[in-house]
Order: C-alpha cells, then sequence, then structure tokens
C-alpha cells in the first residue's frame, strides 16, 4: 500500500481491513459452501487502528491472521445471515448489520460495507469499511425495551388510557377502555372518539386544542358516554405526545372512573342530610307531642264536661246550642292534636293487617268529592296486592291529606291517580330507595298534574306548619301528618317533582301475610253504667283526676283517688276492699304508670289495668304500635269512651 493511501487508511474514523480467501472460493460453489467458506477461510491481512479498537485490540498481531467468523457466534443463525447476504448480494453489501463479539468477550454491532474481488472465477479477497453502531443498537434496544414496558402497562392499566390522533382520531384503546365504555379497540382506532356526549363535544374539543398545543391537563373532571348509553363521572388527565422533530403528533389520555365515588358521596350526602332533617323533625316532634299532651289534658275536660252537661240539658235548652259549639270547638282541637301526634309519632295505632287497595276503595267517594269536578280522578289497583301492617284509618288520613295536597296544586283542575302496587328492594343501596331495607314492600303512589314543586320547597314540605299556601288556607301539618304516620308503621315516603311538572309522592309500606282482620268496632257515645265495682284513679293533672272521678262516680263505681304512684300504692294498701280495676295515667311525676303497675299488682294479683295517655309513651307502646296484653285509652275521651272501655275490662273472662 503506497505511503499516502497508508496516511489515509490509518485516519479515517471507520474500521477498514482487507481479508485474503485461501484457498479462492470458485463462484460456482454451492451457496451454503460459499457461506461457509467466507466465514471460515477469510483471514484479516490488514486492518487500520479504528478496526482495533473496535475489538479492544491494542496491536495488529491480536486481530491480523483471524478468520471472520471468528468474531461471531455461528450458531446464531443471525451470524451466518450475515454471509448469506454478502454472497447473495454478488460479493457486495451496503450497511450491513452485524452482531459480533470483541476480544473480551462483549458484544458489538457493526454496520459494515463489504467488496469482494474476484479473479478467474474465484473469490480472492475482500475490502470491509464497518462503523461501532453498539451503543445506537444498546439505546435502540433500550428504547424497544422501555416501549414494550409501557405497552405492557397500558395493557394492564386498570385505567382507561387512549391514544388519539391531533386531529382526534384514536390510535390506541387498552383493554380497561374496552370494559368501561363498552367499545372494543377494532371498533374504536381509527375513528374519532365515541365515548364523547352531544352535549360535551365542544368541551372536548378545546381541551383537545389546548393539549395538542402543549399544555397538558390534569384533573380534569366531565362526562363520558358508555357504549349502553349511560353517562360515567370520570377525571382525564391528557398530555400531549412529540416526535423526534420536537412536534406534537398525537395525545394520550388517562381516565379515572368516578362514577361509583360521586354515587357514595351523593349517598352520603344524602344521608347526612336525612340525619340532619331526622333530628329536626325529632326535635319539633318532641316539642309538637309535648303540646298534644297537654292539650289532650284540657280537651278531655272540655269534651267531657259538654258532653254532660247536654246530658241534662233537655232538647230545646236556650244553652244548648253554646255547650254544642264548645263541644264541636273540642273535637275540631283533638283532631288538630292528633296531626300533632301523628307527626311526632307518638299517636296510638290500632294495627292489624290490611290491603291499601281497600283503603283507596274506602275513601274513593269522599276523594270525588273533596277534589271537585274539574279534576280527573283515576286509580290503578294492583290486583296481586299484598297486605300490609297498618292503621286502616290513618292510612285513609294519609291518602285524604296526599289529595288535599294535590287538589290545591291544581286550581284550574287536572288529574289525579292513585295506585298501588308491590316493590322488592335489595341488598345494593339505591338513590330510588333511600334507605329502605332489603325486603318485600307494598307502594301507594299518588300523582298529580299540578304546578309542581322547587327543589327547596321539597326539602320543607314534611315539616310541621310549613305552607305554601296564603295565611288562612292550612295549617302546614297535612304532609308532617302524612310523613309520621308512615314512619310510625316502618314505612317511608318520598317524593320527586319539578316546578310546572307536577308531583309524585310514593308511599312504601312492609309487606306482611296475614289475612285481613276485620274493622275496628265504632266507638260509642252513650256512658255505660257500672256495678258498683271499685276503681282506683291515679293521674297527677288534678283537673283530669276531678273530671274522671266525676265520670266514674255519675255512672256507678267506688272510686279511689291518687295523684301519683306512689299514693296509689298506700291507698291500694290501706283499703281493706276488692279494687276491680286500676285506671291510670302513664307519665307521672315520681313513678310511672308501667312502674306502678309492676309494683302493684304483686299485692292486687286479680286486679284490671287501664292505662290513660295523652300519648303512647314507649314504656307501654314500642313506636306507637299496641303491645298485646296492654290496654291504654287515649287522651282526649268523652264519657262515654271511658265508661265502655271500662266495662269491657270488667266483664273480660280472667
Amino acid at each position: 500500500m503506497r505511503e499516502h493511501d497508508r496516511f489515509f487508511f490509518e485516519q479515517i474514523a471507520d474500521g477498514v481491513w482487507r481479508a485474503e480467501v485461501d484457498p479462492p472460493l470458485p463462484i460456482e460453489a454451492e451457496e451454503e459452501e460459499q457461506v461457509r467458506r467466507c466465514a471460515t477461510t477469510a483471514r484479516l491481512v490488514d486492518c487500520n487502528e479504528a478496526m482495533l479498537r473496535m475489538y479492544a485490540c491494542v496491536e495488529p498481531a491480536q486481530l491480523v491472521g483471524s478468520r471472520l467468523g471468528d468474531s461471531f457466534d455461528l450458531s446464531d443463525p443471525r451470524s451466518l445471515g450475515f454471509f448469506r447476504a454478502f454472497v447473495r448480494g454478488g460479493y457486495r453489501a451496503s450497511d450491513l448489520e452485524s452482531n459480533e463479539l470483541d476480544r473480551n468477550g462483549e458484544p458489538r454491532s457493526f454496520l459494515n460495507n463489504l467488496v469482494g474481488v474476484v479473479e478467474n472465477g474465484q473469490l480472492t479477497r475482500i475490502w470491509g469499511t464497518r462503523r461501532d453502531i453498539s451503543e445506537r443498537k444498546a439505546a435502540e434496544e433500550a428504547g424497544r425495551a422501555a416501549r414494550n414496558q409501557l405497552a405492557a402497562l397500558v395493557q394492564a392499566s386498570p385505567l382507561p388510557i387512549v391514544g388519539i390522533k391531533p386531529t382526534g382520531e384514536v390510535v390506541s384503546w387498552n383493554p380497561a377502555a374496552e370494559t368501561v365504555f363498552g367499545w372494543t379497540a377494532e371498533e374504536t382506532i381509527g375513528r374519532r372518539l365515541l365515548n364523547i356526549p352531544g352535549d360535551k363535544q365542544e368541551e372536548f374539543d378545546g381541551l383537545r386544542a389546548r393539549v395538542a398545543a402543549g399544555h397538558p391537563s390534569t384533573g380534569f373532571e366531565t362526562q363520558r358516554l358508555r357504549r349502553d348509553g349511560t353517562l360515567l363521572d370520570v377525571i382525564i388527565s391528557t398530555a400531549p405526545l412529540q416526535g423526534a422533530d420536537g412536534k406534537t403528533d398525537g395525545l394520550v389520555a388517562i381516565y379515572t372512573d368516578i362514577t361509583g365515588r360521586r354515587r357514595a358521596e351523593e349517598e352520603l350526602r344524602q344521608s347526612q342530610e336525612e340525619l340532619r332533617q331526622a333530628q329536626k323533625m325529632e326535635a319539633v316532634g318532641r316539642l309538637a307531642g309535648g303540646i298534644a299532651h297537654d292539650f289532650n289534658n284540657l280537651l278531655t275536660a272540655i269534651l267531657s264536661y259538654s258532653e254532660m252537661l247536654l246530658g241534662e240539658l233537655p232538647a230545646g235548652a236556650p244553652m244548648r246550642d253554646d255547650i254544642e259549639q264548645i263541644r264541636q270547638a273540642g273535637t275540631r282541637a283533638a283532631e288538630l292534636t292528633n296531626q300533632l301526634l301523628a307527626f311526632s309519632r307518638r299517636q296510638l295505632l290500632q294495627l292489624r293487617s290490611v290491603s291499601l287497595n281497600e283503603v283507596v276503595s274506602a275513601v274513593d267517594r269522599i276523594l270525588r268529592r273533596l277534589i271537585g269536578e274539574d279534576i280527573e280522578l283515576r286509580t290503578e289497583l294492583a290486583a296481586d296486592l299484598r297486605l300490609t301492617r297498618a292503621d286502616p284509618g290513618q292510612m285513609e288520613q294519609v291518602l285524604l291529606n296526599l289529595a288535599v295536597n294535590s287538589r290545591d296544586a291544581m286550581p284550574g283542575g287536572g288529574r289525579l291517580t292513585i295506585s298501588t302496587g308491590n316493590a322488592e328492594v335489595g341488598e345494593v343501596p339505591s338513590a330510588r330507595w333511600g334507605r329502605l331495607e332489603p325486603g318485600s314492600y307494598v307502594t301507594l303512589t299518588v300523582r298529580d298534574t299540578g304546578s309542581g314543586m322547587s327543589p327547596e320547597v321539597q326539602e320543607r314540605i314534611f315539616e310541621p306548619f310549613f305552607t305554601t299556601k296564603e295565611q288562612g288556607k292550612g295549617t302546614g301539618l297535612g304532609l308532617s301528618t302524612v310523613y309520621g304516620i308512615v314512619r310510625q308503621v316502618g314505612g317511608h315516603v318520598f317524593v320527586t317533582s319539578a316546578e310546572g311538572s307536577g308531583s309524585v309522592f310514593t308511599i312504601y309500606l312492609p309487606a306482611g301475610d296475614a289475612g285481613a282482620e276485620p274493622a275496628a268496632p265504632a266507638v260509642p257515645t252513650a256512658p255505660v253504667r257500672g256495678a258498683s265495682e271499685t276503681i282506683l284513679l291515679v293521674e297527677d293533672e288534678q283537673l283530669v283526676r276531678n273530671l274522671t272521678r266525676e265520670i266514674l262516680v255519675r255512672n256507678g263505681y267506688e272510686v279511689l283517688q291518687a295523684a301519683d304512684g306512689l299514693e296509689a300504692l298506700s291507698a291500694a294498701a290501706a283499703y281493706d276492699g276488692a279494687i276491680h280495676l286500676m285506671l291510670t295515667d302513664v307519665v307521672m311525676p315520681r313513678m310511672s304508670g308501667r312502674e306502678l303497675v309492676e309494683r302493684i299488682l304483686p299485692l292486687r294479683p286479680e286486679m284490671r289495668v287501664l292505662y290513660v295517655s295523652g300519648y303512647s309513651d314507649e314504656a307501654i307502646a314500642r313506636q306507637g304500635q299496641l303491645t298485646p296484653g296492654v290496654e291504654l285509652l287515649p287522651k282526649p275521651f268523652t264519657p262515654g269512651v271511658l265508661t265502655t272501655k271500662i266495662r269491657e275490662l270488667l266483664d273480660r273472662d280472667p
């Protein structure tokens, strides 16, 4: 090699080498023979310094004389493929990659250019240049591994991850996106996103444009569509994907489905609101119940004394009409206190198995007169309706109150629909059922086409004394009475309404399987005389005690009286004769009526007991439902009601 050629040979950065094929290789030989011979009989005879460095050699003797195939793993098909490509290319190859080992056994990658010299039909020598691309290949391999890892993470991610072009077409759609949104990758890739709700398209286009301009977005809350049409609440984090030129060539979006969390938050909010409302209703209920208790004591006196006076006055007496007006006013006041008791859930209910269909049928005629001719009344009664435990009279009151509320919401006429049905409430909590326990229920629904209610009004409709009517047009107790009666028998009442779209009240009552029971007998009016039996009267309210004593004495009873439980125990101990019945108040100072009964019955085991109270105390009636074997007479009562109940107890077989 001439001197100036040698200078160039040594200064070039690429590795330059020359190999002699000895013996020369006939070009007519079989391809596989040529491949083998190139690898095993072509030996290096010259190379430059750059070539030495590529193989971690410092002296030419470390490399010169070696076969071309010595740096290859010839058991690797890729190695023989290198020589095969050279042979098939007519002993020429450009940018041919090789994977070899240096003298330290470290893997190296080269990009080769090869030229074979053919003389007299034989390959005699090979010239070659090579560039070390080991670092580039390592970087490519690391990048490939990272991409594979990223792809695996995307595929395994529990979160939907979607890649799109800047123009909006989908380029990737992972399995989680298939699961959450319902569309497969095949259905989405190449198309614009299918999960954008119509009212969110403009929002999405704006977000896409901002991210494509290089502004990532995190924590963006919005809604996306499922294939079945349901809406999902999601948080989206979006970032641009940049190409080698630094320009944005795509976007990636990660979705977090927060529908369940939002539902849980809403259910928690509803529960907290229901608790707050229940606490408020309970506080007002205690006040209402206490007022009703005191009023019932007074009304007992007003109704009883007016009835006794009417019984003594002859027909046509000048004062008879005045006293009748007093009695009627007392009766109306008693109805008002009953509403207070119903709201406060302290009213005594006479529960029995009833059909809501019978309740609706019983008040049908009254309802038609009540709502007027300009309102159409429809009833839709389930043929297979289950029974429920309720007080029929109170359920009629519930229906009447709801009908009046609907009538007042339709001053220009409309349609009132009353329907019954069966319902099954599942184990999974639902916003539709609120806090209903799982099980079987019967429903009573009252639907109107009236003016509807705002959300603010709906929040307060069951509060006592709350009304949207003009002053003097309502007491504000109608719907609170409905609420109290329904809750007292273990039911729930739900309302859905919108201004201008009417209202729907739906009552859920626990279903029962017992047969229907006969209706309670009519309340008597005339007093029933006794047979000189002795009655122990225990009442802390002096007005009521004096009144009751007078009623009993007038009707032939001997009366022992006491102002509280301790006095009653002393009176019973001091009296030598038989005491046939004890008539006692429930709530008294120093000793309750129930405690008195527990202490006195061992002394007087044959004595009958009748409780009297302004409301049903939990010590006697659990949740207002009369405990079997316990007799309780609610206030206010009249002489006829009191004496009939006493006579019934005294005449009953032991």
